[in-house]
């Protein structure tokens, strides 16, 4: 752990640090061997119907860029969330990942948040009991100003 987990800002809330360096990898490679095939699938069908989210804000250090939440069920437990971001006329994906309706909640304590370079993803140090876990808040995008 570092120096800083836990400090908070006197606001209460906790700071953001940015990451730097690469990207990480694709989060799909863990539930499908052919990951373009499955995004492709993913993407086929998004559409004006399935948006659950839009907003204005900073993308990529290009500025603020309209972005929009797709959500994609895949059956009735697990979905896929696509991001996808308008730069100019063309919309661009911008991630996408899991979302699994089920199994048990846990309150956690949040430690440090690691925002990504793209400023729509964040890695999360939490404390859960004695335990520290890292995870992706993939709800981030929309609640950023909740942190």
């Amino acid at each position: 752990m570092s120096s800083g987990a836990g400090k908070k800002k006197a606001s209460g809330k906790v700071p953001v640090k940015r990451v730097k360096g690469e990207p990480h990898g694709s989060h799909f490679e863990a539930i499908y061997s052919d990951v373009d095939k499955f995004l492709n699938y993913v993407i086929g069908r998004v559409s004006l119907n399935n948006v659950f989210r839009m907003t204005e804000q900073p993308f990529a250090d290009m500025g603020k860029q309209f972005i929009a939440g797709h959500l994609v069920d895949l059956n009735e437990r697990l979905s896929i969330a696509v991001i996808q971001v308008m730069i100019g006329e063309r919309r661009e994906l911008a991630t996408a990942y899991p979302v699994y309706w089920g199994g048990d909640r846990k309150r956690v304590r949040v430690m440090e948040v690691y925002e990504w370079p793209i400023q729509i993803e964040v890695n999360i140090a939490a404390g859960v009991g004695e335990t520290v876990v890292r995870y992706f808040a993939t709800d981030f995008l929309w609640s950023v100003k909740d942190i």
